[in-house]
């Protein structure tokens, strides 16, 4: 994972104000996973978690897989 989509991912909980907590226990994944993929340290991540954290974090999972802000963010 491109680590521009990890700060992406990073602002994203910051601003709705969710843990590292909420969003592993949401994803279904540790906590040291989500800190993983805010810091680029894990390249790849499965459809379902994709799916999973865009949903809580508001954004398109084009957005995650692709590297791509559709948002305009």
């Amino acid at each position: 994972m491109d680590n521009d989509i990890g700060k992406l991912l990073r602002k994203k909980r910051k601003e709705k104000k969710l843990t590292l907590e909420k969003v592993a226990e949401y994803v279904g994944v540790g906590t040291s996973t989500v800190a993983k993929w805010e810091r680029g340290a894990i390249k790849n991540m499965k459809r379902d978690k994709v799916n999973a954290i865009a949903s809580i974090l508001g954004i398109d999972p084009l957005t995650i897989v692709l590297g791509v802000n559709s948002s305009g963010d």
